[in-house]
């Protein structure tokens, strides 16, 4: 028979301001800092040395702790005591002048998750601070946890329970992908060694199920266990003892469902870029003249209103020079300014008349564009313009009836 527990993590407190602890025992640089940190809405608290006492503010510990490694000797120097990585504890950047294999060793040693070098980019530090404070996630981690034995799933659901996640607890492993359907957890804790049904065997009914591909899954093994981890279609798994201490199992538990959250929002981002940028492109393919070269003036890429101006068929100008269209109409050094104008990675605008493939002329009203390399070379060009002949028609006839006028 089924055996079915939800534990349910307790309802959150009031929301208190991100606690930062600071230790640096220079002021300015302390001010500068500390002014940064307190504008994006984080209470910050400065010591000059590390605190006998962890800080305490509203109820809660730091969130993240910020020191400064100072000396030559960086294992002398290094004034912060060090303490197990176990994933759960606030995490420490450290800040120094030095950039060598030795200060960053120390500073690992030391329990560093992050190290930056002198001079501080406060905007980098700002984005380090707010990633360690995804630690604290908006909303309870679902863990699916599934064991035939029923004392080692309560021990293991507490340990879960204790850190705010929401936790079912399953005995027959029969009943996990209907439970999974239901639930839409955000990681799977399986006991791997299960006569009735193994661990591999529902992890690879739940691989099978596209809505669970990307499901973090950690296995729960004995220690004499052989066996390798059964390879399937999806994000990887995580093996550990059955006798796993609480602590480990839950920042176990955390780092995954942050990767997988962190994956799904890049996901979600990229989706929504895309998105954007299709309705971008279609906007331009409505109403301009759009079409991209590569660093040579190569054809690259036309729209179809591109190829209705010029009356080329879009194979006709795909990997032809741009020189294809030339009018005549432009002198060289009219070329040499445009061409000067976007190797500096500047934006060129004006007014160019191309020659039809009927060799009739016509104008386009032009904004090229620069794509440029992490060097600064340019490696694309990305040209859209607005069809202006008829504009120019009408110029020039006005312009010859003005000049036909007695004076």
């Amino acid at each position: 028979m089924d055996t079915k527990d939800t534990h349910q993590a307790s309802a959150p407190q009031a929301s208190q301001p991100p606690l930062v602890l600071l230790v640096e025992d220079d002021p300015a640089l302390a001010r500068i800092l500390a002014e940064r940190i307190q504008r994006d809405g984080h209470t910050v608290r400065v010591y000059p040395v590390v605190p006998t006492e962890p800080p305490v503010e509203g109820g809660e510990t730091a969130a993240v702790e910020i020191h400064e490694l100072k000396g030559p000797d960086a294992t002398a120097q290094w004034r912060a005591p060090p303490r197990p990585a176990d994933g759960l504890l606030a995490p420490r950047i450290y800040i120094s002048a030095r950039d060598d294999m030795h200060a960053r060793l120390a500073a690992q040693r030391a329990g560093a998750t992050r190290y930056l070098t002198q001079p501080v980019d406060l905007d980098r530090l700002m984005l380090q601070i707010d990633a360690h404070l995804l630690r604290a996630p908006e909303r309870p981690y679902r863990v699916l946890l599934v064991a035939d034995d029923a004392t080692a799933l309560a021990g293991y659901a507490a340990a879960l329970t204790a850190q705010g996640m929401q936790v079912e607890t399953l005995t027959d492993p029969y009943a996990t992908h209907a439970a999974a359907v239901r639930l839409r957890p955000e990681c799977l804790v399986l006991r791997r060694d299960m006569p009735a049904c193994s661990g591999d065997e529902v992890a690879a009914v739940l691989r099978a199920d596209a809505r669970f591909q990307e499901l973090p899954i950690v296995f729960l093994v004995r220690a004499e266990d052989p066996r390798p981890l059964p390879l399937l279609d999806g994000v990887g798994e995580t093996c550990l003892p059955e006798a796993v201490a609480p602590m480990t199992l839950a920042a176990t538990v955390t780092l995954r469902v942050r990767r997988a959250r962190s994956l799904r929002r890049l996901n979600e981002d990229l989706r929504a870029a895309l998105r954007e940028g299709r309705m971008l492109r279609l906007a331009l393919d409505v109403h301009n003249l759009v079409c991209i070269t590569d660093a040579s003036g190569v054809i690259a890429y036309v729209n179809d209103a591109f190829c209705r101006a010029s009356g080329y068929k879009r194979r006709e100008l795909l990997g032809q020079g741009f020189g294809l269209l030339k009018s005549g109409v432009h002198g060289v050094e009219f070329y040499a300014k445009l061409w000067q104008t976007l190797r500096q990675g500047e934006v060129w605008r004006g007014e160019f008349c191309n020659r039809r493939k009927d060799g009739s002329l016509y104008w386009v009203d032009t904004s090229i564009v620069p794509y440029q390399d992490d060097a600064g070379h340019p490696t694309r060009y990305l040209a859209v313009g607005t069809d202006v002949s008829r504009l120019k028609a009408l110029e020039q006839a006005l312009t010859s009836r003005q000049d036909s006028q007695p004076k």
